[in-house]
């Protein structure tokens, strides 16, 4: 259901890398309930009853950007998926990562360096994920 992107640079003297996924949006309209039992834990599904399906995509997007980015860091434990990453709300009602399949002693920080964002257009929604700061905590 996605199309994969990873591009990196830097700023400030730091290294930042990116990860972008694509997610068609149609599919979710057609294949809501579905897809919020496959990719979403208990936790998520209440509050996404009733969400567009262009939303629903862009998280499904996005956490597979956030996985992407796991993995690149080399944190991605075996057998991981997307009901293991946690999206919520900020106070603004950007997405926010809440919650990541790792060690307790190392996610706050790992999660604290994730930037994260959805968009959409009618066809697809993008999840981006920007990793400040590469090396491995």
């Amino acid at each position: 259901m996605g199309e994969r992107r990873d591009t990196s640079g830097s700023a400030g003297g730091g290294e930042i890398r990116t990860f972008v996924e694509k997610a068609p949006v149609d599919p979710a309209r057609e294949r809501f309930d579905e897809l919020l039992a496959a990719h979403f834990s208990p936790a998520e599904v209440e509050g996404l009853r009733g969400m567009p399906a262009r939303s629903l995509a862009g998280r499904v997007a996005l956490k597979r950007a956030v996985l992407s980015a796991l993995g690149d860091l080399d944190l991605s434990p075996q057998g991981a998926c997307e009901r293991d990453v946690e999206l919520g709300r900020g106070t603004a009602g950007a997405p926010i990562v809440v919650l990541l399949p790792l060690p307790e002693e190392i996610e706050p920080e790992v999660r604290a360096r994730l930037h994260v964002s959805i968009s959409h257009t009618r066809k697809n929604a993008y999840g981006l994920v920007a990793v400040a700061g590469h090396a491995r905590p």
